[in-house]
């Protein structure tokens, strides 16, 4: 098993009458937090070991783009520490040859989940994953694949150890995926393919979505505090249940 730090990420509006009750919160219930300032926002980092998830369709992203709230994920500056992360993977071998082993991504422009996978496999996982209608990215091997699939997209540099390696992170600019981040449903892909898992996405899980602040104006911060409450109940009792207002959510959990 990998040995990594986990977070549960919580996007809060930055107002002291519902910010302050929520980390209240987090603090009675055991948990270390930390937080940064984001586009109006206050982002809480959770240290929890238990979160091994991120779920995010292309239509929640979409959706949460359009109202001017930012999605968060894995991005581009974490793959330095996800690099020097492989050579943890192997129990029975401390110092793989890591220039036998490639990072193959599944992610929507604003969310990206890598897994480690062997570098003779990685044809076979890009088709595996165009039959899953999955957005795919091995760098230069899926470039044509982009430009069959979304003729859309961007590609930008990457810097691993502070040296380009002529890698490329590509950006899909169209929403056309079923699933931005679902690489396998029950372990049968990885298996098969023999993946090894820096990240799982775990199947029938969703994000956590909870109010706005126009929903704050209409309702109060304690309704929103009340939602925040249930969700850390189930989240301790193991549940991932979605937990959704009708409004723009602004509190969402996910892997960072």
């Amino acid at each position: 098993m990998i040995d990594r730090e986990q977070r549960l990420g919580v996007l809060i509006p930055d107002g002291k009458h519902i910010l302050r009750p929520v980390l209240d919160e987090l603090n009675r219930r055991g948990f270390h937090s930390s937080s940064q300032r984001r586009n109006g926002h206050l982002l809480v980092e959770v240290e929890d070991p238990d979160v091994v998830f991120i779920a995010q369709s292309s239509r929640d992203i979409t959706r949460l783009v359009d109202e001017g709230i930012y999605p968060l994920g894995i991005v581009a500056s974490d793959r330095r520490a996800e690099y020097l992360a492989l050579a943890s993977l192997h129990e029975n071998d401390p110092s793989p040859n890591l220039e036998e082993l490639a990072v193959l991504e599944v992610f929507n422009p604003n969310v990206r989940l890598s897994v480690l996978v062997r570098n003779n496999y990685r044809y076979q996982i890009v088709t595996d994953l165009e039959h899953q209608r999955v957005i795919t990215s091995y760098p230069g091997l899926t470039m044509q694949f982009f430009e069959q699939h979304f003729p859309k997209y961007d590609g930008v540099p990457i810097n691993l150890d502070g040296r380009t390696n002529g890698k490329e992170e590509v950006q899909v600019s169209d929403h056309r995926a079923e699933a931005a981040v679902v690489i396998v449903d029950s372990g049968k892909t990885m298996r098969t393919w023999s993946l090894r898992e820096l990240a799982v996405v775990k199947d029938n899980i969703q994000p956590v979505l909870i109010g706005n602040t126009n929903f704050l104006q209409s309702r109060g911060s304690e309704s929103l505090f009340e939602q925040f409450e249930q969700f850390m109940d189930r989240f301790q009792n193991g549940e991932r249940s979605d937990i959704s207002l009708p409004s723009t959510p602004t509190l969402l959990p996910t892997l960072v």
